[in-house]
């Protein structure tokens, strides 16, 4: 799942013949898949080649000596004056390209907020109160992406009025259900396959903000999907079982309300039998006006690890695959059945934890977080319990 993997292996099976190259990565596995554009193309030093990278942290450091690359640290998961900067960037790298150039675009999930131009008479405050309140709101990625369409300039195909005609292919890392190419970044390059904006679960006030939308230019790119949240279970389910688990993946993908969620998988795994169960997907969260630390996964995990008080012989991870949960820079979380009373023992109420969704606060008293770092990917989340047998 490798961002610079995945690129260099897509562009080595299908190479880009052009002398006016000019690559743009943007989102959460935007270093690695740069890195994996250098590999297959030599940018960085190479006349008539460039790289603008927008990312949210410095892990291209071996392309950031060459005046070929520019990069952009910019704000996630709230957007904010550096969105758009780079949104101002990633304009001017567009125009300012030749006539002849051909345009390779990297994409992965958090470019809606990395990345922005503001639609007429939208204002950066506008902007993050909306995106604030979107984050908590539990709406599912297709309505939160209209409203996103709404106050932007390049978001829903609009970027494309920028390319003015010229060659551009797509290699997108998806984050979201069904790989639509238009929900991946807010679709930069790609129109919304129902451009229908339907606002009745948003505030009047947002829908104020949605009133002068405008529809995408028409324009041609080839769009390839080089990973997605299937390939990293087909991946795990492989090496599982050569380890000797009996694994079995859910039928359908995780989604829909955590709690309601939790719900799910606790009532497969209480009682299932040894084994590995394997989730993939994406919740929704509604969150109180001063949420306190974590995410989705850790508030899924801390939930989950209710239901198995007191139970021995199951242990349960819930991770991001980008290496971040929420508003915290914790992966997600391993809980067993233990994790509650370890939480108590140290100061921690795993109920006031869950109502003022703080899992974060409450998990790390229980010493149960999980913390790798960026991991140059992002295919949503992975739920993997092992369920062992226990003596009665």
């Amino acid at each position: 799942m490798n961002g610079r993997r995945c690129v260099a292996s897509h562009l080595s099976d299908a190479p880009v013949a052009a002398d006016n190259l000019y690559v743009v990565a943007i989102g959460k596995a935007a270093c690695s898949m740069a890195l994996g554009a250098d590999d297959a193309f030599g940018i960085a030093g190479h006349q008539g080649k460039a790289l603008l990278l927008i990312g949210r942290d410095d892990c291209a450091a071996p392309l950031n000596s060459f005046a070929s690359v520019q990069t952009l640290i910019s704000s996630h998961p709230l957007p904010d004056q550096r969105s758009l900067a780079a949104g101002d960037a990633l304009v001017h790298f567009l125009e300012q390209a030749p006539a002849t150039a051909e345009f390779v675009f990297l994409l992965s999930g958090g470019a809606s907020a990395l990345v922005e131009v503001l639609a007429d008479g939208v204002i950066l405050s506008d902007l993050q109160r909306a995106n604030h309140w979107l984050l908590g709101s539990g709406l599912p990625i297709q309505t939160i992406n209209q409203v996103r369409r709404c106050l932007s300039k390049i978001k829903g195909g609009k970027l494309l009025a920028n390319l003015r005609g010229r060659v551009c292919r797509v290699l997108l890392i998806s984050d979201v259900m069904g790989d639509d190419p238009g929900m991946i970044g807010s679709g930069l390059l790609t129109p919304p396959s129902d451009a229908r904006v339907d606002l009745t679960a948003v505030p009047e006030w947002l829908q104020s903000l949605c009133a002068a939308n405008t529809d995408a230019p028409n324009g041609l790119v080839e769009t390839s999907i080089i990973a997605r949240n299937g390939d990293a279970v087909e991946a795990i389910v492989a090496y599982a079982t050569k380890q000797g688990f009996t694994v079995t993946v859910a039928p359908e993908m995780l989604g829909g309300d955590v709690e309601t969620a939790a719900g799910h998988i606790a009532g497969v795994v209480l009682n299932a039998d040894p084994g590995l169960y394997l989730w993939g997907g994406e919740t929704t969260v509604q969150l109180p006006d001063t949420p306190g630390r974590g995410g989705r996964n850790q508030h899924l995990g801390l939930l989950l690890a209710q239901h198995m008080k007191g139970r021995a012989g199951i242990t349960l991870m819930c991770v991001g695959t980008d290496g971040s949960d929420g508003n915290s820079d914790d992966t997600g979380t391993i809980v067993d059945g233990g994790t509650v009373a370890r939480g108590h023992a140290h100061g921690g109420n795993v109920d006031n934890a869950i109502r003022r969704f703080d899992s974060g606060g409450f998990l790390a008293l229980s010493g149960d977080l999980v913390n790798t770092g960026p991991t140059g990917t992002n295919v949503m989340d992975l739920v993997m319990v092992v369920v062992e047998h226990v003596d009665a």
